[in-house]
């Protein structure tokens, strides 16, 4: 699907005009989700980092990057928007999870860290997206987006591949 369609999709087929309705929704439904302390914290690790080979992730609850104010409801639409960060402790990647099939939309998940490598950074969005029924993602297209995307698309990940999920830029 390409970005506008799945943006009239989610809005009820409004169309361009009210993705900037859409987007002011975005904002408000964040500011209000900050105020609310988050069920738990957790984190993404490999299962064997000493293995130079290893792709697969384990999810972690006690402390990390991840925020979880939501657990996923079935039947439910969410999207996951990204601005991935070059993971060096200066800018911040922050990818915001939200279920848009309630009016006012409500921020589920916050994945928020600035240290995390473009691999950890698609290993998250990997993890938002399946955790949270197949949510959209908008990952920013700036140089690091294309990154976090070329690893998204690749082993383990493959979430451009027919996995039906949807990543626009």
């Amino acid at each position: 699907k390409s970005y506008w369609s799945a943006m009239a999709e989610l809005e009820g087929h409004r169309g361009k005009e009210g993705v900037y309705v859409f987007r002011r929704e975005i904002i408000a439904a964040l500011r209000a989700k900050h105020q609310r302390p988050a069920e738990y914290h957790a984190r993404l690790v490999l299962k064997d980092p000493s293995d130079l080979n290893c792709k697969e992730w384990v999810f972690e609850k006690g402390y990390g990057p991840i925020k979880v104010f939501e657990e996923l409801i079935k039947g439910q639409t969410y999207i996951m928007t990204d601005d991935p960060s070059g993971g060096v402790g200066k800018d911040y990647n922050a990818k915001h999870i939200m279920c848009v099939s309630r009016y006012p939309f409500e921020e589920v998940a916050l994945i928020y860290a600035n240290t995390l490598s473009l691999l950890e950074q698609a290993a998250y969005a990997h993890w938002g997206i399946k955790r949270y029924n197949d949510a959209y993602w908008v990952p920013e297209a700036n140089n690091h987006g294309h990154g976090v995307m070329a690893y998204a698309r690749s082993e383990p990940f493959n979430l451009d591949n027919g996995a039906g999920v949807t990543i626009d830029s």
